[in-house]
């Protein structure tokens, strides 16, 4: 049985019916490392659903990935084609989340009721294009950026003049994360399946993309934006301080999962100074007169 259903899938990849680099489901593998992994992520994504269907497997932690199809023949049957498997019905079908046992290798029988069915995959690798898109969204979903914009248009000149001015914030937070990785805009791997893995990154790491944005006059606030939407940025909650690090009332926020902040410390390292925390590195400004002025990033000792 099985030996036909490999045979049946030879010619019909060789006749050009399908692309395995066509893929159109989304699967996160938060252990995958080895080829047969990945495609072992495919079948647990793909289940018990009559047909083929195409994937891209990746893992979020390491940023690889490949392209994997799977096949899946009912107990008993006998394909004599093979048609595209019924899409989940999830209201996310392309947010998928697994962990593949490590005793588990593809190609792998599905015990039913009645018997068992029977799994055919294969798998390919990303092409370099693919691989630097992949990364610059993966990038893009673990780190956020620290901006202080430029301020010609005086959008920027304090917190509450930037919640007037959200489609410039926005902008600034896209410009910043394109600008850091240019490759997510590269147009490799098929747009529907980008907007699948930003949500699904978002999903796994907590929070979405998004950036901090110093003003001129010392306050500091945090956003998460849509890249896929542009002007849809939203505050996320308890992000927004004045100099001295005290929180600035706002409302409709978004909720802060992952505990995303600024810590800000004036008069430090002296007075008329003030420090913002960001990771490992301090940002490090004059603060005069309620403005800041020659500001720099301090490294880590």
């Amino acid at each position: 049985m099985r030996i036909l259903i490999r045979a049946i899938v030879f010619l019909w990849i060789y006749s050009g019916a399908y692309q395995i680099a066509s893929a159109q489901q989304l699967v996160l593998c938060s252990n995958c490392t080895q080829p047969y992994e990945y495609e072992s992520a495919a079948e647990i994504a793909h289940g018990p659903r009559r047909g083929w269907e195409s994937y891209l497997v990746v893992n979020p932690n390491t940023s690889k990935g490949m392209f994997a199809s799977a096949v899946y023949v009912p107990p008993g049957e006998v394909p004599m084609r093979l048609e595209r498997a019924i899409p989940r019905t999830e209201n996310d079908p392309g947010n998928w989340i697994v962990v593949v046992p490590k005793s588990r290798k593809p190609s792998s029988t599905h015990s039913t009721m009645q018997g068992n069915g029977d799994f055919s995959t294969s798998s390919s690798g990303l092409h370099h294009g693919q691989q630097l898109q992949l990364d610059a969204i993966v990038s893009m979903s673990k780190e956020w950026v620290f901006i202080k914009p430029q301020n010609n248009s005086g959008y920027f000149n304090s917190f509450n003049d930037a919640l007037q001015n959200m489609a410039a914030v926005d902008s600034v937070i896209r410009i910043g994360h394109t600008t850091t990785n240019p490759a997510w805009v590269n147009d490799q791997i098929n747009g529907n399946l980008v907007a699948s893995l930003f949500r699904a990154l978002e999903s796994f790491f907590g929070r979405g993309i998004g950036g901090c944005l110093l003003m001129d006059n010392g306050d500091v606030a945090c956003w998460q934006i849509n890249v896929l939407a542009p002007g849809a940025a939203r505050l996320v909650e308890g992000t927004s301080k004045d100099a001295e690090g005290n929180e600035i009332p706002a409302s409709g926020t978004l909720p802060n999962g992952s505990g995303t902040e600024v810590n800000v410390h004036p008069d430090t390292p002296q007075p008329g100074y003030v420090s913002y925390d960001w990771g490992q590195y301090q940002y490090r400004c004059g603060h005069v007169n309620g403005k800041l002025s020659h500001c720099e990033w301090i490294a880590p000792r």
